[in-house]
């Protein structure tokens, strides 16, 4: 499971690249965890879905944010292969 730094706001950006760098240096698969209530930051749909078709090992999502119609987008952004 990969999550943005703890505590640390990062841009969309830092997260993609922070999450690229994890996703080059392992071989097995990943789940992006979106969780702001900690990170202080929401991965919105549309970085997930860049985060899926970028890293080849990003296979899942846990989508933490609470609401509860945030996986619709998600799906049909990845064809419901996310």
């Amino acid at each position: 499971m990969v999550l943005p730094v703890s505590y640390w706001k990062l841009s969309e950006r830092e997260i993609f690249k922070h999450s690229l760098s994890i996703g080059d240096a392992i071989g097995i698969p990943i789940m992006m965890y979106s969780n702001p209530a900690p990170d202080g930051v929401d991965m919105s749909p549309e970085l997930l879905m860049r985060m899926f078709e970028t890293i080849d090992n990003v296979t899942m999502v846990k989508e933490s944010t609470g609401d509860l119609f945030r996986m619709q987008p998600i799906d049909e952004l990845s064809g419901g292969r996310l």
